[in-house]
């Protein structure tokens, strides 16, 4: 049997290089369709997308993060989990479905942007991109950290899509088409993921009204965590299209799909260790203790890097991607940054409360970061634009990050003050780093910065070759 750092090695690096095509091909699709569309239609598309997203809480409903935590401890029914888990998962996403397409109508929209959404919502069954019903599919090969296969059929899709746009976009398309492609290239990767599914998992569907009841009782504190987080991340282009025009939200948009994709390596490190942390949470606290503090200083290494780039070089990275009606949105690149780093570990933080099970702190946490980003957007955004609500953005996760990680703290000592202090002193010194090296050239700054980067971290304990040797040490 392999050992489990090869395991988490394999798997995370499945993930994270999926991602990363995903994000490559997502990338170059948006970028072709912003500067196909403009700034005023790309607003629309991109808004139609986000609307879609808020309703993307209830098609989640914690349904897929508690039947993983199930079937991942030891002598549980994974069959009967699996299948009591998949009944309500096609309830929620088909719940979101109507309440989303109803949503839209009674808010006064256009006809336009209704038959958008309509469209779009079709994917809270068929796409990798929502809390789908087609993500529970994926839970049983998170269990057995072999994601190989739902990440070959994403890319499959990402690369369907981007393969049709760069086809259609030769000629003068409707809106709707893009809608329609955006949706209907999903389906082959979606039917694929059914028969894969089905193949592995042998499921009789019993209706066991105590299990059914278990996980409503379980996973309504993780619905109300992840509507709280999707109104973090969603709300500002809500409030936008109230108090600002289209072009706006197209501007504000063509910053964030360079920035909202870029945690996909806390996505791809948390789901290799959340069955891990389920597991030894209570078995083996030493080892729960090593992997979150390897994935915890891994992600601070990463997004402080990405960060100081963005921070560094916001201006030519809109000019590089985008055509000149984008320079705008220089701004909120620029702003997002710093972001990078707090919505990293703010997540990894939620999910490894979600692992242990003590996700009614993560939810309270992030409503009072809900609150927060709802008031400071709610008075930035009339005055200030999108900028404004870059900066309410950045200011929702470092209060986000701190909540999570105080209600962890209380309940698991993660952090001590010499550790804390360090990672203080880490960040000074690369601010300090960034401001003084921002003028060179930004290949130049970005090798420069890898080597000092990981000097510092090598040198402050951030990366810890003692941890990784006690992992190995201690793998199954």
């Amino acid at each position: 049997m392999a050992s489990l750092i090869w395991r988490i090695t394999r798997n995370s690096s499945q993930i994270f290089l999926g991602r990363f095509t995903n994000l490559l091909l997502n990338f170059v699709a948006f970028i072709l369709l912003a500067n196909y569309l403009g700034p005023d239609l790309f607003g629309r598309l991109t808004f139609a997308i986000a609307f879609v997203g808020f309703f993307d809480a209830i098609s989640n409903f914690g349904i897929n993060q508690i039947t993983l935590r199930e079937i991942s401890k030891e002598n549980r029914n994974s069959e009967e989990i699996l299948s009591q888990g998949l009944l309500l998962k096609f309830l929620f996403s088909l719940i979101a479905f109507i309440s989303c397409d109803i949503g839209i109508v009674l808010l006064g929209y256009s006809r336009e942007i209704i038959n958008l959404v309509w469209i779009i919502s079709f994917n809270f069954f068929i796409s990798a991109k929502l809390s789908s019903f087609r993500k529970f599919l994926e839970v049983i090969f998170q269990r057995k950290l072999k994601m190989g296969l739902p990440v070959f059929f994403s890319v499959s899709d990402n690369l369907l899509f981007l393969t049709m746009i760069l086809i259609l976009l030769k000629h003068k398309i409707p809106m709707m088409w893009l809608a329609i492609i955006y949706t209907a290239t999903n389906v082959p990767g979606f039917l694929l993921m059914i028969w894969q599914f089905f193949k592995k998992a042998k499921l009789k569907f019993i209706l066991n009204r105590n299990l059914l009841k278990y996980f409503l009782r379980e996973t309504f504190p993780v619905f109300l965590l992840v509507s709280f987080s999707s109104l973090i991340l969603r709300i500002d282009v809500f409030l936008l299209s109230q108090f600002q025009t289209e072009s706006d939200i197209g501007l504000y948009n063509a910053a964030t799909r360079l920035f909202i994709p870029l945690p996909f390596l806390q996505l791809a490190i948390s789901a290799s260790l959340y069955p891990l942390f389920a597991s030894y949470y209570k078995t083996d606290p030493r080892k729960f203790k090593t992997l979150f503090h390897v994935g915890f200083n891994f992600l601070m290494l990463v997004s402080l890097f990405l960060g100081s780039i963005y921070v560094s070089y916001g201006n030519q990275i809109i000019q590089l991607i985008y055509k000149p009606e984008y320079i705008r949105s220089a701004i909120a690149i620029k702003i997002f940054g710093p972001a990078i780093f707090f919505m990293s570990v703010m997540y990894f933080g939620v999910d490894l409360s979600l692992a242990i099970g003590i996700q009614r702190h993560s939810a309270l946490a992030l409503f009072i970061t809900m609150i927060i980003n709802l008031g400071l957007n709610v008075v930035m955004i009339p005055s200030l634009s999108f900028e404004g609500a870059s900066i309410a953005k950045l200011c929702s996760f470092i209060a986000g990050a701190f909540f999570i990680y105080y209600f962890l703290q209380k309940e698991i000592p993660l952090f001590t003050f010499k550790q804390l202090l360090k990672y203080f002193v880490f960040i000074a010194a690369i601010s300090v780093f960034t401001i003084i090296l921002a003028p060179i050239n930004i290949f130049l700054f970005s090798g420069i910065a890898m080597v000092v980067f990981l000097i510092l971290a090598f040198s402050l304990g951030i990366i810890d070759l003692g941890k990784i040797r006690l992992l190995r040490e201690t793998a199954l």
